[in-house]
């Protein structure tokens, strides 16, 4: 047998597919700073560090409604003059008795701090009643103290047996205002 004949000027075809793989090797094989390269070669895009969150959205004490264009009912504050009133230490069992709903059950530390500081309130509480805008009064207990070194006061609002907001709030005076320092 006899093996055909080729053109000799032909020959270089049959290094154009090994040329082409060695070409796509090198460009693909190549980073742009990503994880593939080397430590060395990350001047591009090197790691970072995160410095500060950007929060997107609204503020967390933004309610639904108020997203929505509504209202909430607001607080209508009056001091109790003797008859409504508790005494600090019967305040403090009513905290103490109360069943957590709603903002009392939030998990941050501004919040979940008031539990600790329930017996302080016999000695240094101040009860106020507090009439809301759905006209329902409700009890209202503050505290000074402190968390983590910032003075404060220790809030609490008691509707019947539920015990609807508790929390530290930082820089507050004893003011019968809730959330409000």
């Amino acid at each position: 047998m006899t093996k055909p004949n080729r053109d000799p000027n032909l020959r270089w075809l049959g290094f154009l597919p090994a040329a082409l793989v060695a070409v796509l090797v090198a460009l693909l094989g190549a980073g742009t700073g990503s994880a593939a390269t080397a430590t060395a070669a990350q001047t591009r895009v090197g790691p970072h560090t995160l410095i500060a969150p950007v929060l997107v959205g609204p503020h967390s004490g933004i309610g639904a409604g108020q997203r929505l264009g509504n209202d909430l009912p607001a607080y209508d504050f009056v001091l109790a003059t003797g008859v409504a009133a508790k005494s600090a230490g019967e305040a403090a069992d009513l905290v103490r008795a109360a069943k957590p709903i709603g903002s009392a059950l939030k998990n941050d530390a501004w919040h979940r701090s008031a539990s600790f500081a329930v017996d302080d309130i016999a000695k240094n509480g101040t009860v106020f009643r507090t009439v809301g805008g759905d006209g329902v009064s409700r009890t209202l207990i503050q505290t000074p103290g402190q968390v983590n070194g910032i003075a404060g006061r220790f809030e609490w609002i008691v509707d019947g047996e539920k015990l609807t907001h508790q929390m530290f709030v930082r820089g507050g005076t004893i003011n019968g205002i809730p959330i409000k320092p």
